[in-house]
């Protein structure tokens, strides 16, 4: 769902919980995106009536594999809208975002920004780069973020990333120090009982084996749903978007 709006929050959460239940329940591992209610706003995420912001209402989600994150979409204008050009100054990314990553980093969530984007016209590159420094400073926080908008079918739109007669536009310029190519945020994997600990991008298998301790080996306990065998003594493991734990235990 793009953007949830005009609804209560309260309602809204309640079918993104039970979206994330099916989900799970349909045997999907994936990493799940639940985005926040007001167009999904950082800037208002925390905002709203007593019991009605998106923040207080994130209580509903409960995901037995503990594999999602917030998505939250921020402009840089006049009124969060992403529907002018211009950006209000060089810091308000920073500012706009500030109260939701320490809401985030206090209650223990991560974060994805799903959707930001500026004209080009003055001072929309500095105001760019302070977002993304700052998500970068926050990377306990933040996982990453997705520019609005790109693909052909947007013509000459004021935020598009479309080359135009084969050359790139202002913004890619504004971008290109915050790429990071095909690499990803590494999180740890903990071993208990064997071997193949370490930190690992998210996707990638990696095989684990249990050391020799006299006994009979039972089964691996712990994050056993990365796993393609839990009673195999030697499995292979795909890292998911979060640090994880498996003990080896014996009969």
């Amino acid at each position: 769902v793009n953007e949830p709006n005009s609804m209560p929050t309260a309602q809204w959460f309640g079918d993104a919980a039970a979206a994330v239940t099916a989900i799970r329940e349909a045997g999907a591992k994936n990493l799940i995106l639940v985005p926040g209610n007001s167009w999904t706003g950082a800037h208002s995420f925390t905002e709203g009536k007593p019991g009605d912001s998106s923040a207080s209402q994130m209580v509903q989600i409960k995901d037995p594999l503990d594999h999602f994150v917030i998505e939250v979409h921020q402009y840089l204008d006049s009124n969060n809208s992403g529907t002018h050009k211009e950006v209000v100054n060089g810091t308000i990314g920073s500012q706009r975002i500030a109260r939701f990553t320490a809401w985030c980093r206090e209650n223990h969530y991560r974060a994805f920004l799903g959707e930001f984007g500026a004209g080009d016209m003055p001072g929309s590159a500095d105001a760019v780069n302070d977002l993304l420094l700052t998500m970068e400073k926050d990377r306990d926080v933040w996982l990453g973020w997705t520019w609005w908008a790109g693909g052909p079918w947007w013509g000459d739109y004021m935020y598009t990333l479309d080359p135009k007669n084969g050359e790139d536009r202002p913004q890619m310029a504004w971008l290109e120090s915050h790429l990071r190519g095909a690499s990803l945020p590494k999180f740890q994997l903990t071993v208990d009982g064997g071997v193949g600990a370490g930190a690992i991008e998210p996707g990638t298998q990696v095989e684990i084996q249990v050391l020799p301790a006299g006994k009979t080996f039972d089964a691996w306990t712990g994050d056993i749903a990365w796993l393609a065998d839990a009673k195999a003594a030697k499995t292979t493991l795909t890292m998911p978007f979060k640090n994880i734990k498996v003990t080896a235990t014996w009969k």
